[in-house]
């Protein structure tokens, strides 16, 4: 059904300092992080010009869209 999404979690992983994370095109993913952490990001393309989706496991609903990058340089 359109808007509606259904997920399972198929791995949990921690990094840790100097640690790497690799997710592939199409992998869902989401991180969490202690405030006042910081991360480098680097990708294959320019994301604010692709539409991604966003997903609410608690209302079991995705939305595609295109959203700005934390950080980006214009």
């Amino acid at each position: 059904e359109a808007g509606k999404a259904q997920l399972e979690r198929e791995k949990s992983f921690r990094l840790d300092r100097t640690a790497v994370g690799v997710f592939n095109e199409g992998t869902i993913h989401s991180i969490a992080y202690p405030a006042g952490a910081r991360f480098v990001r680097v990708t294959g393309t320019d994301l604010s010009k692709i539409a991604r989706q966003r997903f609410d496991p608690e209302n079991g609903t995705v939305v595609s869209e295109k959203r700005p990058i934390f950080g980006a340089v214009a």
